[in-house]
């Protein structure tokens, strides 16, 4: 090795720790390690949490809600609301004009799906690993 210099006042400590041979391991270093090497896991259970069935159980009386809806709006209702679709339609236009916007609309929110996935996904999950 070279010369030391002092221009760093841990140049010194750096050395002796590099120079200083490593204490052998003790006797029942690797038993233990080569054990829990061994050791088998057990299987990883299937477990749905509290989160799981509340989700679930929320998805599925919205979607029931809107079939009662669906299902209980009154004829001079819909009749009512196919003459506002019809003002509309005059209105803004031919419906294909729409179509750009709510392509728009669906690629910005599987954008921002994907991006929330990816930001908020467990760190062992990311990228398969």
């Amino acid at each position: 090795m070279s010369q030391l210099t002092e221009a760093n006042p841990y140049d010194s400590v750096e050395h002796a720790l590099r120079t200083y041979p490593p204490a052998p391991a003790p006797p029942t270093l690797a038993p233990g390690v080569l054990a829990r090497i061994r050791a088998e896991r057990p299987a990883a259970r299937f477990s749905i949490g509290w989160l799981d069935i509340t989700m679930s159980v929320f998805g599925a009386a919205m979607v029931f809600v809107c079939g009662l809806l669906w299902v209980s709006i009154p004829a001079q209702w819909s009749a009512q609301a196919a003459l506002e679709v019809l003002w509309l339609r005059q209105w803004i236009g031919p419906i294909a004009t729409l179509w750009p916007i709510l392509a728009g609309a669906l690629a910005l929110a599987a954008t921002s799906l994907l991006l929330a996935v990816a930001l908020f996904a467990p760190v062992g999950q990311r990228h398969g690993r």
